[in-house]
């Protein structure tokens, strides 16, 4: 597939974009149930996940945290990232490391910062910071997907069932007694 992008203001084009008028009521229909069952699994995955967090931050240990280190790396596409090592002591006084899971293109972190952390007692080594990114990033994103595929599925079947039902033939004819009779849709 080719693209190429117009100095007119409109963007990206490829000559292969399908108008989603032109496909046939089978296709929409298949596309929008695959678009609507994709939708579902993130939404189920994001609701999980968020509750699994709620239930964490229910039953975790708080402590404060220190930045140790700031680790420097590469995402898939080439780029450099930054994520800080924390470490804690938790609540029977030994002291533990763990990485953040989130990684950013700039370091917000500095050595010696201080931050609150939460960690599961019975495994202090799964500890997070207790910050909404690091919380609550995860199951946000995945609910935005499953609320962009389901808005998707939705426009595939609306306009699945508008071409199906410009394929059924109705008309209305006025018979003797001025009232509306309708005649069988004609089979394709």
């Amino acid at each position: 597939m080719r693209f190429r992008y117009s100095s007119r203001g409109r963007g990206f084009s490829s000559a292969r974009v399908v108008p989603i008028q032109s496909l046939n009521t089978r296709t929409l229909f298949l596309v929008g149930t695959v678009l609507a069952l994709l939708g579902i699994g993130l939404g189920t995955g994001g609701g999980l996940w968020l509750s699994s967090v709620r239930n964490f931050v229910q039953t975790a240990e708080r402590a404060e945290g220190t930045v140790i280190e700031i680790v420097k790396g590469r995402d898939r596409d080439g780029h450099t990232t930054y994520w800080p090592v924390i470490a804690f002591t938790d609540h029977q006084g030994q002291r533990h490391e763990f990485e953040s899971n989130i990684k950013s293109s700039s370091s917000s972190y500095s050595v010696d910062d201080k931050m609150p952390i939460l960690y599961d007692r019975d495994r202090p080594a799964s500890a997070s910071i207790d910050s909404w990114a690091s919380l609550y990033l995860g199951p946000l994103v995945l609910g935005i997907f499953a609320t962009v595929f389901l808005v998707l599925a939705i426009v595939f079947f609306v306009t699945g069932l508008g071409k199906a039902k410009k394929r059924v033939d109705v008309n209305w004819e006025d018979d003797e007694e001025g009232q509306n009779s309708t005649t069988e849709p004609a089979v394709p």
